[in-house]
């Protein structure tokens, strides 16, 4: 597998990964403009990185890491925008990006709600620095080094050779990766005081299982609004299981989008009214 499989996370050469970009270019070009969308597109397309982007003039810029997955999380929520159907939401003030990785979701949601504040979490420490680096000039994103977690605590961070996009956590540690902390949501809303979540983006890399573990997941659960979900079942089967449990408990509108599936509560449920669920998919 050369580094561009290794990069993208998909088992595909060269070749073959810029036939199936090819169709993208008009895509770059109206997200970018001309000339920024010409220079990008063929940048991705011949495998370059370490450079900035600049989307637009007031654009500070976000950075394309070296030998890195950050091009194809860029293509994912600028080019394609997998988190399109979070658009017009309506009094929209508290977002939570549970697995944030180098900020690309999280300064999607910043420019999409200017008055709502983002806490973008993100456990493993080089993806960490590059949020950091990128989110600087927004001042209402926060950056957090932390694992969400069914429970506070401390887990390890492990590296699972499929590039930077896909670190997991695990509670029983050998000593021998990064520590992090960990922190649960409910705990997370005591601390910063948060009375809802307007909107709670989680991509945690198969860590999905332990979030919705048993009924502590009720306790914070009925106060979002809007949540944006990537299971990872086709890569950590099982994974899924407990999330859907204690969806089932709730009435929602379902719909999905790229890699995502976004669940709409249309009216925020009482903690505790949870015996007599209806469902409403679409």
């Amino acid at each position: 597998m050369d580094r561009w499989s290794l990069s993208s996370g998909w088992p595909l050469n060269k070749a073959a990964l810029r036939l199936l970009m090819l169709p993208l270019l008009p895509l770059y070009i109206w997200r970018l403009g001309l000339g920024q969308g010409l220079v990008t597109f063929y940048r991705f397309l011949l495998g370059e990185d370490g450079f900035v982007i600049h989307r637009s003039e007031r654009d500070p810029g976000t950075i394309i890491r070296d030998d890195s997955t950050d091009a194809w999380v860029f293509q994912q929520i600028f080019i394609l925008c997998d988190y399109r159907l979070l658009v017009g939401r309506s009094d929209v003030r508290v977002i939570i990006d549970a697995g944030a990785y180098v900020g690309f979701s999280s300064i999607y949601f910043a420019e999409l709600y200017p008055h709502a504040f983002i806490y973008a979490l993100e456990p493993e420490e080089s993806n960490f620095q590059a949020l950091q680096r990128n989110t600087r000039h927004y001042p209402n994103i926060k950056a957090i080094q932390a694992a969400v977690w069914k429970e506070d605590g401390f887990l390890e961070v492990k590296d699972v050779a499929s590039g930077q996009w896909s670190f997991v956590v695990q509670e029983h540690s050998e000593g021998r990766g990064q520590q992090v902390p960990a922190i649960s949501i409910q705990s997370l809303m005591e601390q910063y005081r948060l009375p809802r979540i307007d909107i709670l983006k989680i991509d945690i890399e198969g860590a999905e299982d332990a979030v919705f573990e048993g009924p502590g997941c009720h306790t914070w659960l009925p106060k979002v609004r809007v949540l944006a979900l990537e299971l990872h079942d086709h890569l950590y089967p099982g994974s899924e299981r407990n999330f859907l449990e204690a969806i089932a408990t709730y009435e929602c509108t379902v719909r999905t989008t790229g890699e995502n599936i976004i669940f709409d509560f249309p009216e925020l449920p009482e903690p505790g009214v949870l015996e007599a669920p209806r469902r409403r998919y679409s």
